[in-house]
This record gives structure tokens, sequence and C-alpha cells, in this order.
């Protein structure tokens, strides 16, 4: 297969290098991330900037180019200017941290999947839920590798990325297929001061040890020591609603 692989946690990260070290022994391979962290940056992309692009070695048999845009920079710039035949698929990842819940909402690893699944390509974004820096990413390139080739790529449709979490075990219960959960943030900002003086704020987000959603969903199977599996579509038509616009306005 052809492969395009992009992340938000930048080009030197641990997680993508495990990902293209595993995919890119039997497929051909191109990798454009962004040159440094872009966590959280959602689906932006760079207008009134000028995106740079440079070569890089990642020291395994494959092209590789960072970019100082986001991770849905990455993606579209390598589609129209790196690549000169469309992938067969787009893998986002792996993310140092889960994307679960409506973290997907602002998550540039998810982000950069669903601009391959915009391009009509069929797209994967995989994050690693982490209990420390030492937590390893190779059970993760594993399971998705080893994912792929049993089951192929056929089943994803076009407008979908799937979203796959990952536990920080070895060994991960096997998965589940389910839907997106809830959680409850607790959102304060810390007032503190530069050294001039002047007033800054730096967020605090923590969640909740309360979430918000049922049992089938992926923030209660991923405690369950369960890889996750969430099919996610950017078209957010509210489908029902929509009916009943339509039927009462």
């Amino acid at each position: 297969m052809r492969i395009l692989i992009s992340n938000d946690d930048g080009i030197s990260a641990i997680g993508i290098h495990a990902l293209a070290e595993v995919f890119c022994q039997n497929n051909e391979v191109v990798v454009c991330a962004p040159d440094i962290e872009r966590s959280a940056c959602s689906h932006s992309v760079t207008t009134f900037t000028p995106l740079r692009i440079k070569m890089y070695d990642m020291g395994l048999p494959l092209t590789a180019y960072s970019c100082n845009g986001t991770p849905a920079d990455c993606v579209i710039f390598a589609l129209n200017e790196l690549i000169n035949e469309k992938p067969d698929l787009v893998i986002s990842g792996i993310n140092a941290g889960g994307n679960l819940g409506q973290d997907v909402l602002y998550s540039g690893t998810v982000s950069a999947a669903l601009e391959g699944a915009i391009h009509g390509i069929k797209s994967i974004a995989i994050s690693l839920v982490m209990h420390n820096k030492t937590t390893s990413y190779q059970p993760s390139a594993k399971f998705l590798y080893d994912f792929i080739e049993k089951n192929g790529i056929e089943f994803l449709e076009d407008g979908t990325v799937l979203n796959i979490n990952v536990p920080p075990d070895e060994q991960p219960n096997d998965f589940k297929i389910c839907k997106l959960g809830q959680y409850q943030y607790d959102l304060k900002y810390d007032k503190r001061q530069d050294t001039a003086g002047r007033e800054y704020y730096w967020m605090d987000a923590k969640y909740s040890q309360e979430n918000l959603s049922d049992i089938d969903t992926d923030l209660h199977y991923i405690k369950q020591g369960y890889v996750t599996l969430t099919p996610l579509r950017y078209n957010l038509t509210d489908e029902s609603l929509l009916n009943k616009l339509k039927e009462r306005v």
C-alpha cells in the first residue's frame, strides 16, 4: 500500500517513528508531520504564514518531511505537493495520550486523519493512553499493523475516520467497537505574572473522575484495558434534528 503518515506531536516524536518503522517494511510510506509539537490545534490551517517544508531523516527506508504548519496543513500539502499518486491510507499518530470522548474535537491527531477522509482517502487516527513517558509505543503500532493485515481497509467508508485508542498495557485485552463517551471537565485558569509584572493565565484542565457517558463508550472500555475503535465523520449534521426541523418549520 501507499501510506501517508502524520501526527500532531511533531516529526521527532517517538510515536510517529514507531508507526513508520512498522509500516515501512512492506509498504510505500511518506511521512509529513509538524516540525514541533502542535497538540490540541484541532483542524486549523495556516493562512497568513508561509509554509516551510524540509526533508527529514528518520533513519528508515521511507521519505519524510517536516512542516512548520499544523497537522491538517501537513496532510493537505503532502497530498497536493509531495505525493505523485493518491495514497491508499492516511494514518495519524501514534499520539502521546488518548483522544477519547469530546477530546477528538480538539485533537490535531484526529484532524490530520479527518483531512485525509475529506480528500476521499481511507484514514485512521491512533493514540496511546499513557501513564508515564516510559510507556512503549510498540504494542500500539503492532496492534494497528496486525489489525490491518487481518481486516484490510476496505471496510472504512468515505468521509469516515477510524479513531483508535490503545491502553498503556503491553498486551491489551482485545478491542471493542464503540461510540464516543463524554468527559466532565474541571477547567480553571491559573493567574500568574511574568518577569515584567504583567498578568497572564495558564490553563489547568483536569478530568473529573465522573464521566457523563454510559458503558458502551470509549471512555468505559479503555478503563477496562480494551483497545477502542470508534468511527468518526467530519459531517457534523444532526440528521434527526434536520428531519424534525423540515417537518415543523
